[in-house]
């Protein structure tokens, strides 16, 4: 063999040396899985950790909003062997009865566990509730801003609010409408999307050229009268806004009622 060769040679076997085990393809058979009620668990030869991939769980998700004097029942999945203890955090906010039924009493948020007796799993639900209101109510909410949020008084762009029913980071205009729907809905009421004039109420936001903001104070056949911010950098009540003009320029309503 001559030189070369066995210089090869010598590098494919060190390689070869080097070289870690191959995992196999396929898992072994001494895999096992054991299942109780709906949870799995997998063991491996490899470690003793158990992966549970079922457990506990609410069909609609972690969480609800309900109106006051209304009630929701919150349905589990993936449910094992056991009875089932229901409990409210706070139940001036909300209650639970046994079979899962939540009735809202008060504005605000309560957290309802479920737990398995036998299992001893649980999971928890976030509850919120609001209190739905007029449109006079909504009025007169809104009007009471006034006094701080003055007709002149500077507001911009710069200015931010968190309005959590649209899951909206607000500046200028649209923080000020994220403000005065708080203020006459209560943080946790719903927003519902529409484009239909004649469906406008006291206290919606409607969004026009998508570009400005504005909140309704009255509503008239064939106009709006609005409460606004960041209109020329500064707080404006009273405008008058036609259906023409919005139909004209495009708009789209956003309502709590």
């Amino acid at each position: 063999m001559n030189r070369l060769a066995t210089l090869l040679l010598s590098l494919v076997t060190a390689c070869a040396i080097a070289m870690p085990p191959v995992a196999p393809a396929t898992a072994p058979a001494a895999y096992a899985a054991t299942t109780t009620g709906s949870s799995t668990a997998i063991s491996s030869p490899y470690s003793s950790t158990y992966i549970y991939y079922s457990d506990l769980a609410f069909k609609d998700g972690g969480s609800a909003t309900i109106a006051v004097g209304k009630t929701r029942k919150l349905t589990l999945i993936n449910l094992s062997d056991g009875d089932i203890s229901w409990v409210s955090s706070d139940d001036n906010v909300a209650t639970v009865m046994q079979n899962g039924i939540v009735k809202a009493k008060h504005a605000g948020v309560t957290r309802v566990t479920a737990k398995n007796l036998k299992t001893h799993r649980s999971v928890t639900c976030t509850v919120k509730v609001y209190k739905k209101c007029t449109q006079a109510q909504a009025r007169k909410a809104i009007l009471a801003l006034k006094a701080t949020y003055y007709p002149g008084r500077r507001w911009t762009n710069s200015n931010y609010y968190y309005w959590q029913a649209a899951n909206c980071h607000c500046y200028g205009c649209i923080a000020f409408v994220g403000i005065a729907s708080d203020r006459a809905f209560g943080q946790f009421a719903p927003l519902k999307r529409h484009a239909n004039f004649s469906g406008i109420k006291v206290g919606d936001h409607v969004r026009i050229a998508g570009s400005h903001s504005v909140i309704v104070l009255y509503k008239k056949k064939k106009s709006v009268v609005v409460a606004e911010g960041n209109y020329d950098s500064t707080f404006k009540w009273g405008r008058s806004i036609t259906q023409a003009s919005l139909m004209r320029q495009g708009f789209y309503v956003e309502t709590r009622y």
